[in-house]
């Protein structure tokens, strides 16, 4: 105990910055437990730049899915509302496998509806702190379309972005009109569709800088037999695995 207690005694005078870079690699259920170990940690938790949480952890799984799903959300709700404000969110992990779950089961015909304004929630208050990397996996047991929020295709930090919102179909994503990701890299979808293939374009030509494009086993809805054009002069890595075209995929380079 002796022993346990002067290594965490070394581990609190670390600077805050090493210690974040520490718990960077721990899910976030084990990162706030920090807090009993002494005043020292008690709020260091709320500063901690990368945020990781799975709903397969063994912090849910234990209990039914229906509670196990509301401790899921009320966690993800406190961890962001009692974050420290000025603290940026670098690096944000969220995994939702839901795929085998059907919204009949939970007797709550809202299910996903209530699940998207809270996903949203989320997205909203990790593009508030800076996010510059997102990775949000969130497979369901139904098509659905989905509107995410505004704010993240305008994003003015966001460097690299993975999406999966995969089930028994493919989740349907609506792209808004005005979208600029000024310093957008890298993109990552998988098990998603577009409402057509202008949509996805849209999205593509409004990261100036992006690098590499990752596309598995999503479609696009092809409307008058549309082409999907990626339209980049920065694009240095194209990746399409399984991903449904029925028209063809073409690449063009501007000056």
């Amino acid at each position: 105990m002796k022993q346990a207690r002067s290594s965490t005694g070394r581990i609190s005078e670390l600077p805050d910055g090493l210690i974040h870079g520490i718990l960077s690699f721990i899910p976030m259920t084990d990162v706030v437990k920090t807090c009993i170990l002494s005043k020292r940690w008690r709020y260091i938790w709320t500063s901690v730049n990368t945020v990781r949480i799975d709903f397969d952890s063994p912090a849910f799984e234990k209990y039914p899915i229906i509670e196990r799903i509301t401790r899921f959300i009320d966690f993800v709700d406190k961890v962001l509302n009692l974050r420290d404000d000025v603290a940026d969110v670098n690096k944000f992990y969220l995994t939702l496998p839901l795929s085998q779950v059907d919204e009949e089961s939970l007797e709550c015909p809202k299910f996903y509806d209530i699940l998207a304004s809270r996903l949203n929630a989320w997205i909203c208050s990790v593009v508030r702190h800076n996010i510059k990397t997102l990775s949000i996996t969130f497979r369901i047991s139904a098509e659905w379309t989905f509107e995410l929020p505004e704010c993240l295709f305008n994003c003015k930090t966001l460097e690299t972005w993975s999406l999966e919102m995969g089930g028994r179909g493919y989740s349907l994503i609506v792209v808004p009109k005005s979208c600029c990701l000024p310093n957008l890299r890298s993109v990552d979808f998988e098990a998603l569709s577009f409402e057509n293939p202008g949509a996805a374009t849209r999205l593509v030509s409004s990261c100036p800088v992006l690098e590499y494009l990752g596309i598995a086993d999503t479609g696009i809805e092809m409307d008058n037999h549309q082409d999907f054009i990626i339209d980049s002069s920065t694009l240095e890595e194209l990746v399409v695995c399984n991903g449904g075209w029925q028209n063809t995929l073409m690449a063009k380079t501007t000056s």
